[in-house]
């Protein structure tokens, strides 16, 4: 019986220490998660939110990312210059929160959102071959098909409107896309969101920087008739 308590004691003992253990290397992965995050936040000039907090409802990507028990994490907070003007700008990593209120899980959904004048009522996907497989968020869209078989093959692009879509995603945009693939592109309720999975905090900095050269290859006409809209609206 003596024998037996000892075991028992000993993988009593042993257990203790596994689960301390884990919670001190996790202590120890979020702390230096959030030293990068402040890095990056001084490095871009933008501010870093270090609480987490519940997704407002009318924050949206889609229901297929985010629900209403998503919490967002390292949330930073700055500007972005479209057509001559800085637009809101952030980027977060976002995760259920599990019954701990801490992750539910150790994946986690990331972006970078830029609120532009685009039209509310305006949904476009463009989704890069291998990105996220399976996650296609604009099902109620139809898919544009462009007249580069090589650019229909690598990329899935869906949208509402398919004037836009094919104004936006013009050759110069197609040869950027396939040349760096990059994080799935959406356009959805005046914003556009760069989404992916589990970014390191240098990726975040290398998906905000690949995004500077996604809007640089805005066609001007489009962002001209996107400011002539905001100028007067309706």
């Amino acid at each position: 019986m003596d024998e037996i308590t000892a075991i028992l004691v000993l993988m009593g003992t042993l257990t203790a220490a596994v689960v301390g253990l884990l919670a001190f290397l996790n202590h120890q992965r979020r702390s230096e998660k959030r030293s990068l995050m402040n890095q990056l936040a001084r490095k871009l000039n933008w501010k870093l939110e270090t609480k987490r907090y519940r997704l407002d409802q009318n924050f949206y990507v889609t229901n297929s990312y985010f629900s209403y028990r998503y919490y967002a994490y390292h949330t930073l907070t700055g500007t972005q210059e479209f057509a001559g003007k800085d637009r809101l700008a952030m980027m977060s990593e976002v995760c259920e929160v599990g019954n701990d209120s801490g992750p539910a899980t150790d994946s986690f959904i990331c972006y970078l959102m830029f609120d532009l004048p685009l039209p509310q009522e305006l949904n476009l996907e463009i989704e890069s071959e291998g990105r996220i497989p399976g996650n296609v968020t604009l099902l109620g869209c139809p898919r544009i098909k462009f007249e580069s078989d090589a650019f229909n093959r690598r990329c899935e692009v869906r949208s509402s409107d398919k004037r836009f879509a094919s104004h936006l995603v013009d050759p110069r945009m197609m040869e950027f896309l396939m040349q760096n693939p990059g994080p799935d592109v959406l356009l959805k309720a005046g914003r556009c969101y760069f989404i992916g999975r589990n970014w390191h905090p240098t990726e975040f900095y290398a998906v905000w920087r690949w995004a500077q050269e996604f809007l640089k290859r805005w066609p001007s006409h489009v962002v001209d008739e996107l400011t002539v809209k905001e100028r007067v609206p309706g």
